[in-house]
């Protein structure tokens, strides 16, 4: 990258080699870094690429006019790439034309800027000649000082001030110093991307893009003036990075006749000048891509459809069959008048429209340029840009849901594309806002798409989460497109994260923790990037399976790969002898080793996460069954070392939850053996009464009625037991029904992964593969079926049991109003009553420890 200099000087050597050598000396000494060909040309370098990098990398462009700088060949193509380049132009008087018409040239180039006055009287040049030979050989070394006082006998009579000139040069550099600042570093930047053939590496990311949007978007008001151009080739850098930060997603697709190429282009610039992104054929089509699946892409990704309406357009096919497609998907249509067309010539696509709303640019087509015609192409390019910013955020996100919803149709819906999260939040609120519109409702397709991710809804596991740079962002938007097609469900933050999202770094988190593996894309990038280090942390803490794929070879921050990172095995995907299809196959292979083992470690993980953020309450901690699964996962990991290895929260959750379950069952056994002492003591106390019953010839009726009642209540209580009984028994048969049908799913899906990997290494037919690709499917939904079932059955078990509790409560009670009159005053149970009582009550608290239990 070049070095920015604050001005560049350019200028006659005939007369002004000794005015330009004092105007780089006093602008040294006052802090500005200017560039001088005499001191920033080194001894053989190419003189004219050494020029041209010189203007480029300066924020101003001074220009010395005297007699021999106006007539030059060399200056004029200087001012020429000063102009190229849009830099401010500072023009110096420094000596007067006698004859006007040699400044023509220079006149139609730099037009009437304000010149500085620093004019002086050049009689002979023999001394000024002289001097500066003396000079040739020493500029380098005498460039730190003054050196300028050797040429003070030979100076020429000066009619204005110099000092006063050069403050004022300095002044006007000093004047909107940011905005120029900005423009030459976007120009470098722009032009080492168009070097580099337009990688998309070198677009900018982040904060920097930003700020150069904010720049885009600075407006100065009149008398005030830009103080310099913004340059087609920085429009197209700042355009393409806005692109690149939206999934290749455009504001306008422009159709065009060929003919109509020269308008099109002062319409493409103005767009992006006022920062909307565009797509045409011309410079956004891919190599060796068909035209027509070109521009159906280029549309399907646009938010509005712009047609340069004329003859030429409605003659050419293509131009009309790109209106219908536009049509079909419900695009807003914006044409551009660029000739008078009567209506009954425009196609039916046009006519159909109630609100079209025409831009009209006739008169500008064949007119001479003139300030005139260049108000009314302002104008009109205003109304254009008005109209394209109108429910800007509406069409934006009917235009990223229409083309998610395409690719999830042309992939079979493939669920792994479905909405999750933010993302389907936002995609619900945007349909019922489209849906009170009076036009551009959303379609079918994007109904139909936004439905599908709600029912998948409870699926929110994902196989992947890919990290990775956004200067990368190319090749993680390929990668993510194939592990996409391959079934795999992937958290990449572009489609995942929704824009409103209010914590960008907590759903980062969130992503990790919920998928099985995570991806490292790395490169010089992505190690410079802290947000891909903290998110490689947060992966290593939760104990996740890390997959790495080389996409560039790190050189400026090895020192910065994380030791995590050192210890696996990378993908290389910098090899362009590999096949990117190569490449897939083997993440996939490195995504699917030892799955089980992943699955598990996420799922525990999941679960861990969740008790630890309700502040480790027991209520979180497994039940018996996962709780005993949990544990011999964690068993098997630590004696095998598998990977990823159990993090020190799964531990502790693991072993909490087994020591709850232990506790549990303990309590059981301790309330069985209680029920059964108290259905004993139960029987004796019904004897004693029967007996005492018998001894009265009073109360017999009554006792025998008590005797009635209470035996009602112990056959209560003994088939509410047996009830209790039945249930858990039927709960654990629904559990193992539940396990043996997860364990089959699992079975399934490794049968799916070497289905795959088949069908990559080209093993078998398609045909073939596909076929028993369905039959795992059908039969993975009969058991996940299965499992809702159990489930459900679960569900209702509990309401029985709930029922059951309350019977048992209301058995209690009876019980106790019958024991109340047994052991009435009056009763018959004599003197021993008070002992038998505390009897039976110790015994009832027993069996109300059960009665906890049991709920």
């Amino acid at each position: 990258m070049l070095i920015i200099k604050d001005a560049f000087i350019s200028y006659g050597r005939r007369e002004s080699i000794a005015f330009a050598a004092r105007l780089f000396q006093k602008l040294k000494l006052q802090g500005y870094e200017v560039w001088f060909d005499k001191v920033n040309i080194p001894t053989s370098e190419q003189w004219r690429i050494s020029i041209e990098d010189g203007i480029r990398s300066a924020k101003n462009f001074i220009f010395v006019m005297a007699p021999h700088s106006v007539a030059s060949k060399n200056c004029l193509e200087e001012i020429e790439l000063a102009i190229k380049y849009g830099k401010r132009i500072i023009p110096i008087m420094h000596v007067p034309e006698p004859d006007r018409s040699k400044r023509v040239a220079v006149d139609a180039l730099i037009g009437k800027y304000h010149r500085i006055e620093a004019k002086e009287l050049v009689d002979d040049i023999t001394d000024l000649k002289r001097w500066a030979d003396s000079m040739e050989n020493r500029w380098d070394e005498l460039e730190n000082l003054n050196y300028l006082h050797t040429f003070a006998p030979f100076r020429f009579p000066a009619i204005d001030d110099f000092d006063a000139a050069a403050d004022e040069v300095m002044k006007v550099m000093e004047k909107h110093k940011s905005y120029v600042s900005t423009h030459t570093e976007l120009l470098l930047k722009s032009s080492h991307w168009d070097k580099h053939g337009r990688a998309t590496k070198y677009l900018l990311i982040g904060e920097p893009r930003k700020v150069a949007d904010r720049w885009l978007a600075e407006d100065f008001i009149a008398p005030d003036q830009p103080p310099c151009t913004t340059t087609e080739l920085i429009c197209d850098y700042l355009s393409e990075s806005t692109q690149n930060a939206n999934n290749l997603l455009s504001e306008v697709f422009l159709c065009y006749s060929s003919k109509d190429k020269t308008l099109l282009q002062r319409i493409n610039y103005a767009l992006k000048r006022k920062g909307i992104t565009t797509w045409i054929y011309r410079s956004d089509s891919r190599i060796g891509e068909d035209f027509e699946r070109a521009t159906q892409r280029g549309i399907l990704q646009a938010a509005n459809f712009v047609l340069l309406l004329s003859k030429n357009s409605l003659a050419a096919g293509h131009c009309m069959e790109e209106l219908k497609y536009a049509a079909a998907l419900n695009k807003r249509v914006i044409p551009i008048i660029t000739e008078r067309i009567e209506r009954w010539e425009l196609p039916d696509e046009l006519k159909s429209i109630a609100n079209i709303s025409f831009i009209d640019c006739a008169d500008i087509v064949n007119s001479p340029d003139s300030t005139f015609i260049r108000q009314i192409f302002a104008e009109q390019t205003a109304r254009l840009a008005t109209e394209i910013l109108r429910d800007r955020e509406y069409f934006r996100k009917y235009n990223m849901y229409l083309w998610q919803a395409e690719r999830w149709q042309k992939q079979n819906k493939n669920e792994s594309i479905l909405l999750r999260g933010y993302n389907l939040s936002e995609a619900q609120a945007f349909f019922n806002q489209g849906l009170a519109r009076q036009e551009h409702k959303p379609l079918p397709l994007q109904k139909e798409f936004i439905e599908a991710s709600e029912i998948n809804l409870s699926n929110q596991s994902t196989d992947v989460f890919i990290s990775y740079s956004r200067s990368d962002a190319d090749f993680a938007r390929k990668l993510n497109h194939e592990l996409q097609l391959l079934g795999k469900i992937t958290w990449f933050d572009q489609e995942s994260i929704a824009k409103s999202s209010p914590d960008f770094e907590e759903e980062i988190y969130k992503g990790i923790n919920n998928a099985a593996c995570f991806l490292l894309i790395i490169s010089d990038n992505s190690l410079a990037s802290q947000f891909c280090i903290k998110e490689v942390a947060h992966a290593a803490r939760s104990g996740k399976k890390i997959v790495t794929v080389l996409f560039e070879k790190p050189e400026k921050h090895v020192a910065q790969i994380p030791e995590v990172i050192k210890r696996t095995q990378w993908v290389d995907a910098e090899d362009k002898d590999k096949d990117f299809t190569e490449v897939c196959g083997e993440i996939m292979r490195n995504l699917d080793v030892d799955r089980n083992q992943v699955n598990a470690h996420t799922k525990w993980l999941a679960k861990a996460q969740d008790w630890e953020k309700s502040d480790k309450k027991e209520d979180y901690l497994l039940a018996p069954e996962p709780a005993l699964l949990a544990q011999e996962w964690l068993k098997n990991s630590k004696e095998t070392d598998k990977k990823p290895r159990p993090t020190a929260l799964q531990e502790e959750f693991i072993r909490l939850s087994i020591k709850a379950v232990e506790k549990a069952k303990r309590r059981r056994e301790r309330a069985a053996n209680i029920n059964k002492v108290i259905m004993y003591f139960a029987v004796f106390v019904g004897i004693i009464a029967m007996f005492f019953a018998i001894k009265s010839e009073r109360r017999g009726d009554q006792l025998e009625k008590i005797q009635a009642q209470q035996k009602l209540a112990y056959e209560e209580l003994y088939n509410k037991n047996q009830d209790l009984l039945r249930a858990k028994q039927y709960n654990d048969s629904l559990d193992r029904v539940a396990r043996e049908a997860t364990g089959q799913t699992q079975n399934l899906a490794r049968e799916k992964a070497e289905l795959v990997e088949n069908l990559l290494s080209g093993d078998k037919s398609r045909d073939e593969l596909a076929k028993q690709l369905g039959n795992c499917q059908s039969e993975y939904q009969l058991l996940m079926a299965k499992i809702d079932y159990a489930l459900n059955e679960n569900k209702e078990l509990k309401a029985e049991k709930i029922g059951l509790k309350n019977k048992l409560i209301r058995y209690n009670r009876l019980f106790d109003k019958e024991l109340d009159k047994i052991f009435a005053p009056n009763s018959v149970v004599g003197n021993n009553k008070e002992g038998m009582k505390a009897a039976v009550r110790e015994n009832a608290r027993y069996y109300r420890e059960l009665e906890r239990e049991i709920k």
